[in-house]
């Protein structure tokens, strides 16, 4: 049986992710009544390791969407190690040029890094288009 356009790019944009960073990805959700606070469905986001996670912000059948990408590494001391992360989302951001077109998709709101023990996290959307 087919799955949804929806549910197709959300698929796709997650093995992109994966392809790009050779890190865990995982899927995240709002928590409900509370705005831009979103958690994983599943406990091993908890992990001490570098992990990715993205959540669906909009999403359009004809212009594409909008995803929210968390980076998670982990601290040295408590200091966030800044080009390990930038090594990261330089790598997500040849993806999506390959993927989509230096021209076709942006990036937007870069947040400071927070850097807690043992991880430390740096944020950022991304608007594509839908994937074909």
């Amino acid at each position: 049986m087919p799955i949804n356009k929806h549910t197709r790019d959300k698929r796709s944009f997650k093995r992109l992710l994966h392809e790009a960073t050779r890190l865990k990805v995982f899927e995240a959700r709002q928590v409900p009544l509370v705005p831009n606070v979103c958690v994983t469905i599943t406990d091993e986001a908890l992990s001490d390791k570098a992990h990715v996670t993205f959540f669906q912000l909009d999403w359009s059948f004809n212009d594409g969407g909008t995803y929210k990408i968390c980076i998670y590494t982990p601290s040295i001391g408590n200091r966030a190690n800044k080009r390990y992360i930038q090594g990261i989302v330089d790598n997500i951001s040849h993806a999506l040029d390959i993927r989509f077109g230096h021209d076709c998709w942006n990036e937007c709101n870069k947040q400071l890094l927070e850097t807690w023990r043992p991880l430390s996290r740096f944020s950022y959307y991304v608007q594509i288009p839908n994937f074909d």
